[in-house]
């Protein structure tokens, strides 16, 4: 695993196996919807500000075929798996 720090986004490229065994690839819906196949092999776009954004988007309007939101053990990111803003109760502490 390997983070790429930009100015705007950070982008973590993942090995095959690391897509597997993290990230879910191959498992159905359970796969994280933050995983994108790129020139390199895998990366993972959570914490790329506008590809997030739009697959927050995506996931919240039920449009994406992997169901994933990441933040789970072994994850670039832990603790940060996104919570759809339209689950009841979600976000209710503001």
């Amino acid at each position: 695993m390997r983070k790429e720090i930009g100015d705007w986004d950070t982008t973590v490229h993942l090995t095959d196996e690391e897509a597997k065994s993290i990230c879910k690839l191959g498992h159905g819906t359970d796969v994280c919807a933050f995983l994108v196949s790129c020139a390199s092999g895998f990366a993972c776009k959570r914490m790329d500000s506008t590809m997030s954004r739009l697959i927050m988007e995506r996931i919240d309007a039920g449009k994406m075929n992997a169901k994933g939101t990441g933040g789970w053990d072994g994850c670039a990111w832990p603790g940060y798996g996104y919570t759809s803003l339209s689950e009841e109760g979600a976000h209710d502490e503001i």
